[in-house]
């Protein structure tokens, strides 16, 4: 989790950190953390003009969990 967090120091917008660290967070059994991971991975997609393809990895409350690719808008 370490070498994640030194990369987001360095590079604080880039969305496929945020997903592997959510992946990690996840194997980790840390759903919270997971989740927080991908819903900024999106959000910083979204600026870039990208769709976040969620599959289907969603909590109990409808919220995503996972991303499993990326297209353009």
């Amino acid at each position: 989790m370490t070498d994640f967090d030194q990369a987001l120091q360095i590079s604080p917008r880039d969305a496929e950190i945020y997903n592997n660290r959510g992946n990690a967070h996840s194997h980790l059994g840390d759903r919270q953390g997971a989740m927080e991971d991908y819903q900024k991975a999106t959000e910083l997609l979204a600026e870039e003009g990208k769709i976040a393809d969620e599959g289907d990895f969603y909590d109990d409350e409808g919220k995503l969990i996972c991303i499993t690719s990326t297209e353009e808008a």
